[in-house]
């Protein structure tokens, strides 16, 4: 053999063997085995069934994928440990996708569902529910600088015993935490849906729906720093303060471009937001709306020497015994607020300043209905005719590059108010689950034609037309030309989730608002629905 067929030869056999693909339980009954069998670069494939086991990826670069997704394949911990180990420093090539992971328990210890410690790997498309942590994170615990992937999961009913972060824990660790739906986790002390703690996190396209604490019922924000973008933070419940997010103990995290709706404190302030204890906060472009305090400050209470400034945000319809918008108390340890260009629902008579505090009520300060699409279907978006549009500052401090949607914050010559830029949009606030009707909305300027496509799968990098960025590849797998924009700037596709669809399946959706060709024709953005 010349020495060149003995390279072609050679490199063949490398990559057969750098690739190989194991299947469960035909290789191996087990998943552990089977990751065991595996060397990196490998696919663990694993077939519809319940696999009662724990595992570990044993700093493995390989993917771990349940092939008929989380409703037909679970792992099932038994209450044995945590379900999922990463203890090894994994990367982001570690992927565990596609399983339901349940009844873990982590007794003396953090992480139930999932436990990551200082390592990266990828947590995507899983329904993780029902683990229980005596410490941090009945869903997942990050710890030990661990920065993993937690992208498109449910975190559903999970919790922990003695102390935080019922959905995740993000404890001296920086994870990137994207479009995860984060529901009815109960933690016994704070942060019922996402507790970080010394930590840099990045919380962006959540819905933490649902959970209770303590304290920070949906989020809570201690000694940290992290990013909190474009989340949906609802119905969460606190005993004390903050139902939906609390910042305390020297937080300073980032918060723009939230919708806070109908969350709850039971006996204490904050509904929506609670900032205490030397939290520094520059609350830009968020949504606050529906929130209920028995204490003071519906929509936010600043508390303890915290200093906190608001611009761009909406406060409505929140309800308390004092500063039904907006409370800043402690006569003893004084709390500042600074707001200005906001729309607070009875201005200066729905807030609280208790004596030896102060506030600054500044420029661009409105007390007018927002004109909301539709708030008795929990959807929080202005209208074409809403007078919060193009009266907001340009210049506020953290004002982001993007909206709620990832539109252009400032779509004309001036930024809107609240978490919403009136522009072309295409979104659902309903969840996608079979057997039930949503509906996609499309926004664009009145009586302009809409058109809406579904596609077979996304164009990554889209392709770029004189309308914007087309994500979906021809031909379609649905399209619907008709419809019109109506006289508020909004128009709806009702679609029906088949009952067959299973969980974490995918359904990309583009819009078209205008005729191809005209000056106002714009492609909307992505909208990706993933079946509940």
């Amino acid at each position: 053999m010349s020495f060149v067929r003995f390279l072609i030869a050679f490199s063949l056999i490398a990559t057969c063997t750098l690739a190989a693909t194991i299947y469960v339980p035909d290789d191996y009954p087990t998943i552990q085995g089977a990751i065991d069998g595996s060397a990196n670069g490998d696919t663990v494939l694993v077939r519809a069934g319940t696999y009662v086991e724990t595992i570990t990826f044993g700093g493995k670069a390989i993917t771990v994928r349940g092939i008929y997704g989380p409703s037909l394949t679970t792992i099932d911990g038994n209450q044995a440990d945590s379900v999922v180990s990463f203890y090894n420093g994994e990367g982001p090539d570690s992927v565990i996708e596609g399983f339901s992971i349940t009844n873990g328990k982590r007794v003396g210890g953090s992480g139930g569902g999932i436990v990551c410690y200082g390592c990266t790997p990828t947590i995507s498309k899983n329904h993780i529910f029902g683990n229980v942590a005596d410490f941090h994170g009945g869903g997942i615990a990050c710890q030990g600088n661990a920065a993993p992937i937690i992208k498109r999961n449910v975190i559903s009913a999970n919790s922990t015993l003695t102390y935080d972060g019922a959905g995740i824990s993000c404890q001296l660790s920086s994870p990137v935490i994207v479009e995860n739906k984060i529901r009815g986790n109960v933690a016994a002390r704070v942060g019922g849906g996402i507790h970080c703690y010394y930590s840099e996190a990045y919380l962006v396209d959540n819905v933490v729906a649902g959970n209770s604490a303590e304290s920070g019922g949906g989020v809570c924000i201690e000694h940290a720093d992290p990013t909190v973008t474009r989340n949906t933070i609802k119905e969460n419940v606190s005993t004390l303060a903050g139902g939906g997010i609390r910042c305390d103990d020297y937080a300073s995290p980032m918060i723009v471009n939230n919708f806070v709706l109908h969350n709850e404190s039971l006996t204490g302030t904050g509904g929506g937001v609670f900032c205490g204890n030397h939290c520094t906060l520059d609350f830009t472009s968020n949504t606050v709306v529906a929130n209920t305090a028995a204490g003071g400050g519906g929509g936010l209470a600043v508390y303890y020497y915290a200093d906190v400034n608001v611009a761009n945000s909406i406060f409505w319809d929140n309800v308390a015994v004092d500063g039904p918008e907006l409370w800043v108390g402690d006569s003893t340890h004084p709390a500042t607020l600074a707001i200005s260009y906001s729309d607070v629902d009875g201005a200066q008579n729905s807030l609280h300043v208790e004596s030896g505090c102060s506030s600054n009520w500044g420029a661009g300060m409105v007390n007018v209905d927002p004109d909301f699409i539709e708030p008795i279907y929990g959807d929080y978006h202005i209208c074409w005719n809403s007078p919060l549009r193009d009266v907001g500052d340009n210049s506020a401090a953290g004002l982001p590059q993007t909206d709620c949607d990832g539109n252009p914050r400032v779509a004309l010559t001036t930024t809107d108010i609240g978490a919403d830029e009136y522009y072309y949009a295409l979104y659902c606030v309903e969840d996608p689950i079979p057997g039930q009707l949503l509906k996609l909305k499309i926004i664009g300027y009145p009586n302009a034609p809409a058109a809406i496509a579904l596609g077979t799968g996304v164009l990554d990098p889209p392709v770029t037309t004189k309308h914007g960025d087309l994500y979906l590849p021809t031909p379609f797998a649905n399209f619907w030309n008709y419809g019109k924009i109506g006289a508020r700037g909004f128009w709806y596709l009702a679609y029906s989730i088949h009952p067959s669809h299973y969980q974490g399946e995918e359904f990309p959706f583009q819009a078209l608002v205008g005729p191809w060709g005209g000056a106002w024709t714009r492609l909307t953005n992505l909208k990706m629905l993933v079946v509940e």
